[in-house]
């Protein structure tokens, strides 16, 4: 428990933190419809400012050094969920264009339970949801052909080893 405290003292003792948390909705539910492929989306926001067009992501973190959220952001790409919560923010909420979408990365540790605040650059933001729409266009793919392949891949029967996937056969 000392853990706890000691992570949300080191948020509340920021000026800028403590107020942008004082302001904040927890936990809002958003479902809408993707504009580019159709598909219907749900996400969770941890927080979104009740006053500005602002999305507040929190993590916990072994080491909250910019250059190390860098790397855990690329790792656990945190980009994607980003670019996917700020199209469920400007087309579920029905609140306009997001202004900034900011992670709070905390330390987890002793001795210092660090506390870093970051936004991604627009170039970053557009090029996850590149990547984003690909992936949601290839599920709307599979749902159409009720067919969910895996490692495979899209064209597991005509491959040059003759490799056939298991699914093939489900009707043993």
């Amino acid at each position: 428990m000392d853990m706890i405290n000691t992570m949300k003292k080191n948020v509340m003792d920021d000026d800028f933190l403590r107020e942008l948390i004082s302001d904040i909705d927890f936990e809002v539910k958003v479902d809408w419809e993707c504009r580019f492929t159709g598909q219907k989306c749900h996400t969770r926001l941890d927080g979104v400012s009740k006053s500005r067009n602002v999305i507040v992501e929190l993590k916990t973190t072994t080491n909250a050094s910019t250059p190390k959220i860098i790397q855990e952001i690329r790792k656990f790409m945190y980009h994607h969920k980003a670019w996917f919560q700020k199209e469920g923010f400007e087309q579920g909420l029905g609140r306009g264009k997001l202004d900034h979408y900011l992670f709070i990365f905390i330390e987890k540790q002793a001795p210092f339970y660090g506390v870093n605040t970051v936004r991604l650059g627009e170039e970053t933001m557009k090029s996850a949801g590149v990547e984003v729409v690909d992936l949601l266009d290839e599920i709307k793919k599979c749902k159409e052909k009720d067919y969910f392949y895996g490692y495979e891949g899209e064209i597991a029967e005509n491959n040059e080893l003759g490799i056939t996937p298991i699914e093939i056969f489900k009707t043993w």
